[in-house]
């Protein structure tokens, strides 16, 4: 009972908000996806989308989007465990306006990213963000990539809070076909 697989052949949506004006809907013709809880008590959720639309007052539509969610098995003691992961893999995505030169759809968005060092629970967001940043706290981004036409993106980085909760980081990456980039901006 620990792997659950789950199936929605016939499509899913779901709205945010409230039912007479929701702030978001979400649809897919068809969904798939598994939950595998380990041993120890943390968990990893995938869920896969085929043809998924998002209408958030701008509408967006995709061949495909997986998403994944990895929960450790503990809190994090120290700023070098990981306290929760995301990942995201969006493919032919189709905007509502695009750029000079580029086209509809985006060939792929993706990024992953995990949240690193305990995250304490604080009356105000802010102090529970001065903590965990005098903790430690970083965000991880384990891959970022873009792929559109001749443009290629890609990379990795950390961030972090400076002593005003404003972020800070360094990044690497790498750009292929940025003449395109450069014309549409």
């Amino acid at each position: 009972f620990r792997v659950w697989h789950l199936s929605a052949p016939d499509g899913v949506s779901a709205i945010a908000g409230p039912s007479a004006g929701p702030a978001a809907k979400l649809s897919a013709q068809a969904a798939s996806g598994s939950v595998a809880i380990s041993r120890e008590g943390g968990a990893t959720l995938w869920v896969g989308l085929s043809l998924p639309s998002a209408d958030m007052g701008v509408r967006l539509a995709a061949r495909e989007a997986g998403l994944w969610l990895v929960l450790p098995s503990h809190r994090p003691q120290t700023h070098s465990e990981p306290a929760i992961a995301v990942a995201l893999d969006v493919r032919g995505l189709t905007l509502p306006t695009v750029p000079v030169p580029f086209h509809n759809p985006v060939d792929e968005i993706a990024f992953g990213i995990t949240v690193m060092g305990p995250i304490p629970a604080a009356a105000m967001p802010r102090q529970a963000a001065a903590s965990w940043r005098d903790s430690g706290g970083t965000v991880e981004f384990d891959h970022v990539s873009l792929r559109w036409g001749t443009l290629a993106i890609t990379g990795s980085g950390t961030l972090a809070l400076d002593p005003d909760l404003q972020p800070i980081g360094g990044f690497s990456g790498a750009i292929e076909g940025y003449e395109e980039l450069m014309t549409a901006l």
